[in-house]
C-alpha cells in the first residue's frame, strides 16, 4: 500500500476496502490460456507510461528550502525538460536514495553529471524547452493542479506570480492564469477535465496534493491531476472524474490519509476497474524512468531449490517479509538507506522484501541494481501485483493476476504477496481465481503467496489453493515492532508442534522495522535453532498439499446439506461458505426427554419431552469461537472487536425415531411454544417454522417447545426399550458484520442443514414383568453439552422418582 504514515492499521483496510461493493463480481471463468510474456510487459509499459527518453548530460538542482509555488516551478521545469531527455535530477534531504541512485548510475556508467546548480540556474539552462508559464496560487490549492494539467498538455511550466518576471526574463510567455476562476476544487477539476483531458497524451489520472513530489513525472507524461480524499465533502464529484476513465487505467499518487480512508478510496477505484500506483512522495521517476531502459532487464536468477531440506514440525520454521515494497517510493527512497537494503547485516538473515514488479518498469535501472546486489538470503517478493488493488472487487480479477504474474514470470519473482482480499481462507472463490491466472504464465508463477500484513493472533496459518499452491497467512500485527516479533517467535517455540503452522509467517512493517535492527534482534534465535527461509525457500521445504478432505457429520454434530449460497459482501461471504461447508457444528437444537424407567410388555410409555432452541447462546458462540479468530487472523484484532452475528433459522424439523419394539400411539401434543407435532414415517416430528431470528448486539430469549407423546410397546418385548436421539433438519442464514469507522459491512450465506443423530439414547425403559410406578430418565451428551441430574415428576405409568436427568441429542453453537 502506498502508505507515507506509519500508524494506519493496514490489515482493516483490505477488509474496508468493501465500503463502495456489497458483492464481488463474477470473474467469468475463462479458460486458462498461454500468455506472450513480452506482449503483456509491453502493453503494461504502454499502459503506464507514453514517452520513455533516453538520458542525457545530467544537472542536479537541490529543492530543500524552496517554497510550494517554487517546488511546482521546479518539478514542471524537471517534467518538460526529461520528457524529451532525462537531464535535470532533482535532491531532497528527505529522500535517502537520492545521492544513492545517483552515485549508482553514474557508478555504472549510465549517466554522466554535467554540474550542480539552484533553481534560478536551472531556470535559466532549461527555460527555452518550455512553451511558457502557467500562472497558479497554493492558497488557492486545486489551482496547483489544474495548472500542471494545462503545463502537462501545453509543454509549459507552472509558476507563481511573483516568479514571472524569472521566467518572463527567459523569454516565456503566459499560457494561462488560473488563479480567482473557481472556489472550490470540484468545479475547478470539472471544469478542468472538460476543457483539457482531451488534450492530454495519458488515459491515467494522477492525485497529487500541491506539496507532493510526483509533479515531474506527471507533466513527462502528460496526466490529468486532481486532488480529494474520502472524508472531503466532495469526494463524490471528484471520484466521479477518476471513475470515469476507462476500466485497466492506472491512478497515480495516492488518495488517502488514514486507515479508513484508504479502504474507501482503494475500493472504490477497483470496483471501477482501476489500479493505484502509490507513488506521490515518489521523486524523479520522470528522470527513473528513462536511467537503463535500453538494456534489458536483470531477472532474478533460477535456484535449485531440490536440496532444501524439508521443513520438519519439530522445528520451529519462520518466513519474515518487509512490507510496501508496491509503494514504488518504498525502493527507491525508503529501502535505499543505510538500515534498510543499505544495512551491512543484509544477508545474514533470510528476508523477504515485498517489491512492486511495476518497480521494473517505473524505475527498471533501481529493479537491475536490487537483482544484482540481492543476496542468497534476500528474495524479492512480488507485492500485490502491477498497481495496488482490491482484486476480489475488480470486474475482471484474473486479468489483473494474469498481468501481474506474467510481468512476475519475467522477472523471475517466485513468489507474490496479497493484502487479503478473499484469500484469508483456503475456500475461498479468489483462490480459484488466483490458481487460473497462474496456470497462464510460463512457469506457473507464484510458487507461494503469502497472505496479508498480519492479524496480530502470533499464529498464522498455512493454507493450500484448489491447485495445490502453498500459502501463509501473517501473525503479526501492522505496527509490530522487532522485540513484539521476537516475543511472537517466542510464543511459536513454546507451543506444541501441532498447535501452529509447519511453517509461520511473520509480516514486519518496514516503518516500524529497520532491517538491521530487525535482524540484530532475531538472528539469535537462528543460533538458538530457528530456522528461518526466505518465502522461495519455504515453497520448496513444505510437502506438497494433502488431497481434501470430505468433512462428515459426527454423533450430534451438523454440516450443509447443499452447497451454500453467498450473499452480501465477497471478502465476508467467501469465508463464511469456505468454513461453513468445511468444519461440522454442534446441531442448534437440543432435545431433552422424561420417561418411564420401566414397562410391562403391551404396556404404553409416555414420553414428555422440551425442544430447546437456544439462539442467543448459539450465536454468543458462533461471534466467539468462530468468526472473530477467522477476522483476527485476517485483519486484526480492532477489526474482530466490531464484529457481529445475525442468525435467521426456518423450517426447524426434528424426527424422534420409535424405539425398536414400540409403535405409534394416539396423537402428539404440544403443550408450550410456538411448534406442531405430527406423526412422521420415522417417528414423532417436530416442526419450529419460524423465522426465528437472533442478533448478537440484542439478545433475545431461547425458543423451547414442549410436547407429549405415546408409544405403545409390543406384546413380545424384553430387555430395554431405548428411545433414540433426535435427528434435525433446518434453513439458517448466517450474516457476519464488521465496522469500518461507522459503516457496517456485511456478508454471510445460506444453506439446508442435516443433523447427525447422537450415539446416546435420549430415554431407556426397562421392559420386564407387569408395569411399575415410577419413571427414569437418561442422562446422555452430545460431544460438547451435558445436562446434570435433577428430580422429575414422571408422567408415564406412575410416580415420582428419587433421581431423574434429561438427555440432549444436540448442543449450540453454530459458526460460519
Amino acid at each position: 500500500m502506498g502508505r507515507r504514515r506509519t500508524t494506519t492499521f493496514a490489515t482493516a483496510a483490505v477488509l474496508a476496502v468493501l465500503a463502495v461493493v456489497l458483492v464481488a463480481p463474477d470473474p467469468g471463468g475463462r479458460p486458462p490460456a498461454a500468455a506472450a510474456p513480452g506482449a503483456t510487459v509491453d502493453e503494461l509499459t504502454d499502459r503506464l507510461l507514453t514517452v520513455r527518453p533516453d538520458v542525457g548530460p545530467t544537472w542536479v538542482v537541490s529543492i530543500d528550502g524552496l517554497s510550494t509555488g517554487r517546488r511546482a516551478l521546479l518539478l514542471s521545469l524537471q517534467g518538460i525538460v526529461n520528457r524529451t531527455r532525462a537531464r535535470l535530477y532533482v535532491t531532497d534531504a528527505s529522500d535517502q536514495g537520492a545521492q544513492r541512485w545517483l552515485d549508482t548510475y553514474q557508478d555504472e556508467g549510465l549517466l554522466t553529471v554535467a554540474g550542480t546548480t539552484d533553481l534560478a540556474g536551472a531556470v535559466s539552462r532549461f527555460a527555452s524547452e518550455a512553451s511558457g508559464y502557467v500562472i497558479a496560487d497554493p492558497a488557492e490549492p486545486w489551482t496547483v493542479n489544474v495548472a500542471m494539467t494545462i503545463a502537462a498538455a501545453s509543454g509549459a511550466v507552472v509558476v507563481t506570480v511573483d516568479d514571472v518576471p524569472l521566467l518572463e526574463a527567459q523569454g516565456l510567455t503566459l499560457v494561462e492564469d488560473v488563479r480567482g476562476r473557481w472556489t472550490d476544487a470540484a468545479t475547478a477539476y470539472e471544469d478542468l477535465v472538460d476543457d483539457w483531458a482531451a488534450r492530454l497524451p495519458h488515459a491515467g489520472v494522477a492525485v497529487l496534493r500541491p506539496d507532493d513530489r510526483l509533479y515531474d513525472f506527471t507533466v513527462q507524461q502528460g496526466i490529468l491531476t486532481l486532488f480529494t480524499r474520502p472524508s472531503d465533502p466532495d469526494w463524490g464529484r471528484i471520484s466521479a472524474l477518476i471513475t470515469a476513465r476507462p476500466a485497466g487505467t492506472p491512478v497515480f499518487g495516492y488518495l488517502s490519509d488514514t486507515g479508513d480512508e484508504e479502504a474507501v478510496a482503494v475500493g472504490t477505484l477497483a470496483s471501477a476497474g482501476l489500479v493505484l500506483i502509490p507513488t506521490d512522495t515518489t521523486r524523479n521517476l520522470s528522470f527513473q524512468v528513462a536511467v537503463g531502459a535500453d538494456r534489458p532487464r536483470a531477472t532474478i536468477p533460477t535456484v535449485d531449490r531440490s536440496s532444501v531440506e524439508p521443513c520438519e514440525p519439530d522445528t520451529l520454521n519462520v518466513v519474515v517479509g518487509l512490507t510496501d515494497g508496491d509503494n514504488i517510493n518504498v525502493p527507491l527512497n525508503r529501502f535505499s538507506g543505510p538500515t534498510q537494503w543499505g544495512s551491512s547485516q543484509r544477508g545474514t538473515l533470510p528476508l523477504g522484501w515485498s517489491m512492486s514488479p511495476a518497480l521494473s518498469i517505473l524505475a527498471p535501472a533501481a529493479w537491475d541494481t536490487y537483482v544484482r546486489e540481492a543476496s542468497p538470503a534476500d528474495d524479492l517478493v512480488g507485492m500485490i501485483g502491477w498497481g495496488y488493488s482490491a482484486p476480489s472487487l475488480l470486474p475482471d480479477p484474473q486479468a489483473f493476476y494474469e498481468t501481474s504474474f506474467t510481468l512476475m514470470d519475467s522477472l523471475g519473482q517466485r513468489a507474490y504477496w496479497s493484502l487479503g482480499g478473499g484469500l484469508e481462507t483456503p475456500g475461498a472463490s479468489g483462490w480459484g481465481i488466483l490458481d487460473a491466472a497462474a496456470a497462464t504464465t510460463p512457469s506457473a508463477t507464484p510458487d507461494l503467496v503469502l497472505v496479508g500484513y498480519g492479524g496480530g493472533t502470533g499464529t498464522g496459518r498455512l493454507l493450500h489453493s484448489p491447485a495445490g499452491r502453498p500459502g501463509l497467512t501473517s501473525g503479526s500485527a501492522y505496527l509490530d515492532t522487532p522485540d513484539d516479533l521476537a516475543a511472537q517467535i517466542d510464543d511459536l517455540a513454546s507451543r506444541d508442534p501441532a498447535d501452529r503452522p509447519l511453517v509461520s509467517f511473520l509480516s514486519a512493517t518496514n516503518w516500524s522495522n529497520g532491517a538491521a535492527a530487525l535482524i540484530d534482534r532475531l538472528r539469535p534465535y537462528q543460533d538458538d535453532g530457528v530456522r528461518f527461509l526466505t518465502p522461495s525457500d519455504a515453497a520448496a521445504c513444505l510437502p506438497p498439499a494433502e488431497p481434501p478432505v470430505e468433512p462428515v457429520a459426527g454423533p450430534g454434530e451438523c454440516l450443509p446439506s447443499e452447497a451454500p449460497t453467498p450473499f452480501g459482501l465477497a471478502l465476508i461471504s467467501d469465508a463464511t461458505v469456505a468454513d461453513m461447508a468445511a468444519v461440522p457444528t454442534p446441531s442448534l437444537v437440543d432435545v431433552t426427554v422424561d420417561g418411564p424407567s420401566t414397562a410391562a410388555p403391551g404396556s404404553t410409555l409416555t414420553y414428555t419431552g422440551r425442544v430447546r432452541i437456544d439462539l442467543p447462546a448459539a450465536a454468543a458462540s458462533i461471534l466467539a469461537d468462530r468468526v472473530r479468530p477467522i477476522v483476527e487472523a485476517g485483519y486484526g484484532p480492532e477489526i474482530a472487536a466490531t464484529a457481529w452475528v445475525e442468525l435467521d433459522l426456518a423450517a426447524v424439523e426434528t424426527t424422534i425415531a420409535l424405539p425398536p419394539g414400540t409403535t405409534a400411539s394416539g396423537t402428539p401434543t404440544v403443550t408450550a411454544g410456538p411448534g406442531a407435532a405430527t406423526w412422521g414415517p420415522d417417528g414423532l416430528v417436530v416442526r419450529v417454522p419460524g423465522p426465528l431470528s437472533e442478533d448478537v448486539r440484542a439478545p433475545g430469549e431461547p425458543v423451547e417447545v414442549d410436547l407429549t407423546w405415546a408409544v405403545l410397546v409390543d406384546d413380545t418385548a424384553a430387555g430395554t426399550v431405548d428411545l433414540p436421539a433426535a435427528s434435525s433438519t433446518f434453513d439458517l442464514d448466517l450474516t457476519i458484520g464488521v465496522l469500518l469507522g461507522t459503516l457496517p459491512l456485511t456478508g454471510g450465506a445460506s444453506a439446508p442443514w442435516a443433523c447427525t443423530p447422537a450415539t446416546e439414547v435420549l430415554a431407556s425403559t426397562t421392559v420386564a414383568g407387569a408395569p411399575t410406578t415410577t419413571t427414569t430418565t437418561i442422562t446422555t451428551t452430545t460431544p460438547t453439552t451435558a445436562t446434570t441430574a435433577t428430580p422429575t415428576t414422571g408422567t408415564g405409568a406412575g410416580a415420582t422418582t428419587a433421581a431423574a436427568a434429561t438427555a440432549r441429542s444436540g448442543a449450540p453453537a453454530y459458526t460460519g
